[in-house]
């Protein structure tokens, strides 16, 4: 996580001191009127319902400010065995979440000089044949690798992986490091491909 992401528990301060502030209001009310003590009154029932629900809604938003947004980093698995053309290959993409919400998103990974493949049992989304979605869900903290098949086109020299992060509607995500490109470089001796190395780049 970047040294400069503030803490989102602070965010959350107004919120428990405007919660402190309403059972302030609400108990001198009750002392001030006394009947607003006769719990029986269906005017006053209504009032408790009316200023509960105000207190749980900041609760809520408290809570859900203090949690803050699920921090996401990706990186890659290198595949260690020879990459062939028209043969089919993998390697694997892994997703690193931090946070204590709900993250769902989607890997978007794009190519060149190749054509990509689905793993129809993971529910990867084809885009079209140089681009697939893969989804990445977490519950609070954890990791996940999901492979990527691919077919290398015959006498390339060279193919590229360009991974990106694709938010869902509603799921609060930071992206704090990432991948530009992924390579796949031929040797003439083997006729094979080998994968770079590819190294995460900070967001600043």
């Amino acid at each position: 996580m970047p040294a400069s992401v503030i803490d989102p528990r602070s965010s959350a301060v107004p919120y428990v001191l405007l919660l402190f502030v309403c059972l302030l209001v609400f108990l001198v009310c009750i002392i001030n009127f006394r009947s607003l003590r006769v719990y029986r009154r269906k005017r006053n029932l209504l009032i408790y319902a009316v200023f509960a629900l105000v207190l749980t809604l900041i609760a809520y938003h408290a809570n859900e400010v203090s949690l803050g947004p699920s921090y996401i980093s990706y990186g890659i698995k290198k595949t260690q065995t020879p990459i062939y053309a028209m043969e089919k290959n993998q390697f694997g993409v892994t997703c690193y979440c931090d946070g204590g919400k709900e993250a769902t998103f989607f890997m978007v990974m794009k190519c060149a000089n190749a054509t990509l493949q689905l793993d129809e049992q993971a529910n990867y989304i084809k885009v079209n044949d140089t681009a697939v979605k893969i989804p990445f869900s977490f519950r609070g903290s954890g990791e996940q690798t999901k492979p990527v098949y691919f077919t290398v086109n015959a006498n390339v020299s060279s193919v590229e992986f360009y991974p990106s992060i694709e938010r869902e509607s509603g799921s609060s995500i930071m992206v704090t490091t990432w991948l530009s490109e992924i390579r796949c470089v031929l040797y003439p001796a083997t006729g094979s491909y080998a994968m770079a190395d590819s190294l995460p780049i900070p967001v600043p």
